[in-house]
């Protein structure tokens, strides 16, 4: 069974938090969680990949509205890849709820690895100004910053990621 849980991002030296990550883990049978590294298609499974973002964005716009609805409005980082922007379905899928979530959308940003972000192709750089249209955000996931005992420290939460 999959599962989203999610990660708090926090500012230094507040230890607020600034934002939460959006994590899929799968639940094996005897009730150990399993990370995405251990459970995620490295090479292919573009349909796989998909669809745990599909459920992603799905939890996260009920996080996000349950929030709002509580009068704590949150950020939440939610990993997307090409597999679901270069998809017809996911795509249009994608814009689809974004545009009926419009009050949530400025508080979703999606996460995407450097390597992905310059391999954009022209009809995957218009789904994300589409979905920039209508209030979502995009950050550069994994940047190459792996210098400094500081960025070792934080690079779970703060270092390798840019908003665009």
């Amino acid at each position: 069974r999959l599962i989203h849980h999610i990660q708090p991002v926090v500012r230094l030296p507040q230890r607020r938090p600034a934002a939460y990550d959006l994590v899929p883990r799968l639940m094996l049978q005897d009730g150990d969680l399993a990370d995405s590294a251990d459970f995620m298609p490295r090479r292919g499974g573009h349909d796989v990949v998909r669809q745990i973002e599909g459920v992603g964005l799905v939890e996260a716009i009920a996080i996000a509205r349950r929030s709002r609805t509580g009068g704590q409005p949150i950020v939440l980082h939610i990993p997307l890849s090409r597999s679901s922007l270069g998809d017809d379905l996911s795509a249009e899928q994608l814009l689809a709820t974004l545009d009926a979530n419009r009050a949530i959308a400025p508080g979703l940003t999606f996460l995407i690895a450097e390597s992905e972000w310059h391999a954009l192709t022209t009809r995957e750089r218009a789904v994300v100004e589409s979905a920039t249209r209508k209030g979502a955000g995009f950050s550069i996931n994994d940047m190459n910053l792996k210098s400094g005992p500081l960025c070792d420290a934080l690079k779970p939460t703060l270092c390798g990621r840019r908003r665009v």
